[in-house]
């Protein structure tokens, strides 16, 4: 049996499956006879001209010993048994791995062994997303104002942890999603970038307006909240000079996305109401350059989220999590799984700055549809009620705190065999 070695091929194969946007790069052309393709992480050969019938097929062993006369006659010499190089097989077996979008491709251009396994991984991650959708319905008709950690475990299987705030490290086992800038770089930024000097500055508050928490209406939480987080946001959003811009487009990759509002909206529990109001994604690598705040497409390395809850029930600075911080986790999992380009992701992390009233609580979710892990991580409570949200008030220390988590750097491996 002859081996074909290709260096050009090898090359080529070698530097699109490492490109960072790997799970998303077009090929344009190859060569004359064979059109490889990445879609997905999943490497394939797009029939050229003239050949129909085939459609796009995996590029793997069997595929070849089949169909890689027709496909690559100019691009190699063949015997009348030809392989691929064993270098090449490895690569792309290291990098394969079954995942729904190809659930489009006709079975027959598919190995029968390889059709069944992809048939099974396929069927399984999609159950297991009908699984945490249910599990989110279920939750909008909760009449309890908090689950224990005991009970999320015993009745969801969803597991509850202590979050670092200053490492972004789990409690107990995990591995963190996002390393937080640290507070005493941050302060250096809010110095350097002067939201207080902004030229719009008569249009928004970088504070609240009073101090007194001692006359608390009925909506008092849920407006506060709301409030909370714009102030916050403020901070990163604007500064002193429009040509600088502005910290979160200037010191990370964060930008806003689309709350996808046919899983998440405001919520009238028969306990609380409660509202996700921000949603940011990584920028898409091709759209860095874009101006900070245009809607972009978020970056297909990293299925990381983070988004803003506004919640009428008080946070609670211990191990339980409330039906509003459960769903709007659970709901963005859930929508980017569905996404092509993360459909092979083994992880999808999910960063909620759960707000209600002065006070804030990081909860973060790592969702895994493979094994159907639910892991939670609740940061302690963070307090505003007194004092002011100003970079050079008694609380600078916590604002930074906070936004050293807003401009943070979305790390762990979310996907198998990559590190990020």
């Amino acid at each position: 049996m002859t081996e074909i070695v290709d260096a050009e091929l090898l090359s080529r194969a070698k530097s699109l499956l490492d490109a960072d946007g790997r799970r998303l790069a077009n090929i344009t052309q190859f060569s004359q006879a064979a059109v490889p393709v990445i879609s997905c992480g999943a490497l394939f050969v797009q029939a050229p001209v003239g050949f129909t019938g085939y459609g796009r097929c995996f590029l793997d062993s069997g595929f070849v010993q089949r169909r890689l006369r027709a496909y690559a006659q100019r691009l190699m010499t063949l015997t009348s048994a030809c392989v691929l190089p064993q270098r090449l097989t490895r690569l792309i077996n290291h990098y394969y791995e079954p995942q729904t979008a190809h659930l489009q491709m006709s079975s027959s251009n598919l190995p029968r062994r390889e059709a069944r396994q992809q048939s099974a991984s396929i069927a399984q991650l999609q159950n297991n997303v009908r699984k945490v959708a249910e599990l989110v319905r279920k939750l909008k008709l909760a009449k309890v104002p908090f689950f224990t950690r005991e009970q999320l475990l015993t009745k969801y299987r969803i597991f509850v942890q202590k979050l670092d705030i200053a490492t972004g490290e789990p409690g107990t086992q995990g591995q963190a999603y996002i390393e937080p800038v640290r507070p005493e770089i941050v302060l250096d930024w809010l110095k350097k970038y002067a939201p207080e000097k902004s030229a719009d500055r008569p249009y928004f508050d970088l504070d609240f307006t009073g101090y007194d928490v001692t006359g608390m209406s009925l909506d008092f939480y849920l407006g506060e909240a709301m409030e909370l987080c714009n102030l916050l946001l403020n901070h990163v959003n604007y500064s002193k000079d429009e040509k600088m811009g502005v910290m979160m487009g200037q010191e990370s990759n964060w930008n806003r996305a689309e709350l996808p509002r046919n899983l998440i909206n405001s919520q009238s529990l028969p306990h609380s109401d409660w509202e996700a109001r921000e949603l940011f994604h990584q920028i898409h690598p091709t759209q860095e350059k874009l101006d900070f705040d245009c809607i972009t497409d978020s970056h297909p390395a990293f299925p990381h989220l983070q988004c803003w809850l506004a919640d009428e029930l008080p946070v609670k600075d211990r191990p339980c999590l409330s039906p509003a911080e459960l769903i709007t986790t659970l709901a963005l999992a859930v929508a980017t799984i569905k996404d092509p380009k993360y459909h092979q992701a083994s992880v999808i992390p999910i960063t909620v700055f759960s707000c209600s009233g002065r006070m804030l609580r990081i909860v973060q979710g790592a969702i895994n549809f493979r094994d159907l892990h639910l892991d939670f991580r609740c940061s302690p409570v963070i307090d505003f009620s007194v004092g002011a949200l100003r970079s050079n008030g008694p609380n600078a220390r916590k604002v930074a705190e906070v936004l050293g988590w807003v401009l943070g750097r979305p790390v762990g491996q979310t996907f198998p065999d990559r590190n990020e």
